[in-house]
C-alpha cells in the first residue's frame, strides 16, 4: 500500500512537471531572438512529446493502471513512451543539423510504433484484458530494440556533426555545446533508465525522479538555446533550405571546380580577391558569421570556400576567421585608444571575454599584455 501511494505521488509530480515543461515550450517563442526553422519545428515536436507524457500520467492516475499490476503499467508506458522517445531523439538530430536521413528516420520510427501498437491490438483481441503477457513481451522487445537504435545512431551522428559545426563558425558556441551535451546525456539516460522504469514499480520509485530531472534539464537547456541561437542558426538550418536560393552567377560558374582534385590558379586568385574585398569592407565584424555566410558574401559555394581554406591556408574556417579578427584587433590596440569592449565589437567577437580567450589562445597573452609588450 505504501509503494502504491508513493508511485501515485510520483505520478502527480511527473504530471505537473510535464505540463509545466509543455507550457514553457509553447511560450518560448516569445523570447526567441532569431527565428530558426529547425528550432521552431523542434520546439513544437518537443511540445507534442511532453503532451504525450502529460496524457500518459493522467491515464495512469485517473485509471490506476500501475495499481492493476506492473504488467499493465508497463503496457501503457510502452505505448506512450515509444513515440515520445522517438520524437526527442529526432529533435536532437534536427538541432545538430543532421537532416540527410530525415525521411528514413521518420519511416523507421513510424513502423516501429505501428508494430508496437499492432502487438497491443492483437493482444487485446486475444486476451480481452490488459493482462497480455506474450503481447507485452513482444512490445517490450520491440521497444527496447528500437530505443537502442534511436539512442546509438543519434549519439554517433551528433559527435561527427559537432566537429563540423565547430569548424564552420568562429563564434562562441558554448551554449549550443551545452545543449548537445545535455541531449546526448539524456539519450543515454533514457537507454539505461527506461527499462527499469517501465517494468518495475520498485525501481520506478528510485529511478523515476532521476529520469524526470534529466528531462527537465534537457527542456531547460533547449529553451536556453533559443536565447543564444544566432551563432548556429544558419548551420543547423542549412540543409533544410533550398541552396539554389543563394547561388549567384559567379558561384554557379565556379561550382564545377569543386569536383576537381585541386582548385585552379584562376580560382584561387578569384577567391583571394573576393576575400580581400570582404576584409576591406570589414565583413569580419559580423558576430554571426559561418562558413556558409562568408561563402555567399564572397560569391562562391561553401564547398569551394572550405576547399580553398584547406588547400591554400591549411586552416579550418574557425581558425581562419579568428586569425583575421585577432590581426584586426592588434591593429586597433596599437593605433587607437578604444576599450577592449569596443575593439571586440568592431572585430566581430561576441564579447570582450571571448576576444580575450581567443587572443590568449593565439598569442599566449591577453590583449592588454600584448599591447604592453609591443610598447616596450
Amino acid at each position: 500500500m505504501e509503494t502504491t501511494s508513493t508511485i501515485l505521488g510520483l505520478q502527480y509530480i511527473s504530471f505537473t512537471a510535464s505540463a509545466i515543461m509543455a507550457l514553457l515550450l509553447a511560450f518560448a517563442r516569445i523570447h526567441t531572438q532569431r527565428l530558426s526553422r529547425s528550432y521552431e519545428s523542434s520546439r513544437w515536436l518537443l511540445f507534442i512529446a511532453l503532451s504525450l507524457y502529460v496524457l500518459h500520467y493522467q491515464l495512469q492516475i485517473s485509471c490506476g493502471l500501475r495499481a492493476k499490476g506492473d504488467d499493465v503499467g508497463a503496457l501503457i508506458n510502452i505505448i506512450f513512451y515509444s513515440p515520445a522517445v522517438y520524437i526527442i531523439s529526432y529533435v536532437t538530430l534536427r538541432m545538430a543539423g543532421i537532416t540527410h536521413k530525415n525521411k528514413l528516420y521518420i519511416i523507421l520510427s513510424s513502423l516501429s510504433f505501428l508494430a508496437i501498437l499492432s502487438s497491443f491490438i492483437i493482444g487485446w483481441f486475444y486476451y480481452h484484458s490488459l493482462h497480455m503477457p506474450y503481447a507485452l513481451y513482444t512490445m517490450g522487445a520491440l521497444f527496447l530494440a528500437t530505443v537502442l537504435f534511436f539512442i546509438v545512431y543519434p549519439a554517433r551522428e551528433i559527435r561527427k556533426r559537432r566537429r563540423q559545426i565547430e569548424d564552420e563558425t568562429a563564434s562562441d558556441i558554448s551554449n549550443y555545446n551545452i545543449y548537445m551535451n545535455t541531449g546526448t546525456f539524456l539519450l543515454f539516460t533514457v537507454a539505461f533508465l527506461l527499462p527499469a522504469i517501465i517494468f518495475s514499480s520498485e525501481l520506478l520509485i528510485i529511478i523515476g525522479p532521476v529520469f524526470l530531472i534529466a528531462l527537465l534539464f534537457y527542456i531547460f537547456s533547449f529553451i536556453a538555446l533559443g536565447f543564444n541561437l544566432n551563432n548556429v542558426t544558419d548551420i543547423i538550418d542549412e540543409e533544410t533550405q533550398d541552396s539554389k536560393r543563394y547561388m549567384t552567377e559567379k558561384e554557379e560558374a565556379m561550382a564545377p571546380t569543386v569536383l576537381q582534385k585541386k582548385l585552379s590558379q584562376n580560382d584561387i586568385q578569384s577567391i583571394e580577391a573576393a576575400i580581400e574585398t570582404f576584409i576591406h569592407d570589414h565583413g569580419y565584424n559580423d558576430q554571426n558569421l559561418t562558413a556558409s555566410v562568408v561563402a555567399r558574401r564572397i560569391g562562391i559555394s561553401k564547398n569551394c570556400f572550405t576547399q580553398y581554406l584547406t588547400e591554400c591556408k591549411g586552416e579550418t574556417f574557425r581558425v581562419w576567421l579568428s586569425n583575421i579578427r585577432i590581426n584586426e584587433a592588434k591593429k586597433m590596440l596599437l593605433n587607437t585608444n578604444y576599450s577592449n569592449e569596443t575593439i571586440a565589437i568592431e572585430c566581430g567577437f561576441s564579447s570582450r571575454s571571448w576576444m580575450q580567450q581567443k587572443f590568449k589562445a593565439t598569442t599566449g597573452m591577453t590583449p592588454s599584455e600584448w599591447k604592453e609588450s609591443q610598447q616596450m
